[in-house]
């Protein structure tokens, strides 16, 4: 990998990754670190993706999912002795309002009421914390056949790991902008993510996935808009109608109300 002169882009990467090695995670095993020119030479996992296998072969869906669940599994007991950033409410509600001022430049009187909404959701969330991915889903994952249980799954694209809520990356993994996952795998997954993780209240469980899966899907619907209008970017508008049903599907909980009524208010659309 040539982080570009950033270090620390590759500062990283090194520490994520020989952490995630440390604790039996297959991620690529750093060969080299030229650390003055931010050069790191890593293993490549081959072109074994997920994506590649479930294109020609759909009906292993639910085979390869129920390994990265296990992967969450395994990082929801892992003891977190690294420094990372925190992906908390601030950090959450600071990225939500980055992408919606991409599209809404001017409009700063909603992007401040609609921080104050989300503080409000993001407030009732549990405070455990554990190792976020943040980008898991199956265009980073290559399929290892060779090894065994979770560490089939090779993980790639992990250097900007931080430190929050353990149900995001199950989100990112089920409610992924580029592919529709089956209702039945999503809800197969879910139950299986509670069974590997039991000291997790199934209350709390639905109301985190709800907010969080708002939170994203709102970020994605803003970046994704504002991206396609760019040069050699239109592509991220094939994306948009998942998204959008991502966000009206959500919008359905009670618990959203005041989004909804931010959204009439300011008559900004989340999904028409």
């Amino acid at each position: 990998m040539d982080a570009s002169g950033d270090s620390g882009v590759a500062d990283s990467l090194v520490r994520v990754h020989n952490f995630m090695n440390l604790n039996e995670f297959s991620a690529p095993k750093i060969f080299d670190y030229n650390k003055q020119q931010s050069l790191v030479i890593t293993e490549d996992f081959g072109d074994n993706s997920y994506k590649n296998i479930l294109l020609n072969d759909p009906s292993l869906e639910l085979q390869l999912y129920y390994l990265a669940i296990q992967v969450l599994g395994k990082i929801n007991s892992v003891q977190i002795n690294i420094n990372l950033p925190n992906h908390d409410a601030d950090s959450l509600n600071k990225a939500l309002l980055k992408s919606f001022y991409n599209c809404y430049k001017t409009r700063m009187k909603a992007g401040s009421e609609l921080f104050d909404v989300f503080s409000r959701l993001f407030s009732k969330l549990s405070v455990k914390n554990s190792l976020v991915l943040r980008d898991y889903h199956i265009d980073n994952m290559v399929f290892l056949e060779e090894r065994e249980g979770y560490k089939k799954v090779g993980l790639v694209d992990i250097q900007d790991a931080s430190i929050g809520h353990p149900v995001y990356d199950l989100v990112s993994l089920l409610e992924d902008a580029r592919r529709d996952v089956s209702s039945e795998v999503v809800k197969k997954c879910k139950e299986y993510f509670l069974q590997l993780c039991p000291t997790v209240d199934i209350n709390e469980f639905n109301y985190s996935y709800g907010v969080l899966g708002l939170q994203r899907s709102l970020r994605i619907l803003w970046l994704f808009s504002y991206l396609k209008e760019l040069p050699s970017k239109e592509r991220y508008g094939q994306f948009l109608p998942r998204v959008k049903n991502y966000v009206r599907d959500k919008l359905k909980n009670p618990i959203f109300k005041e989004i909804l009524v931010w959204s009439d208010k300011h008559q900004i659309p989340l999904h028409d």
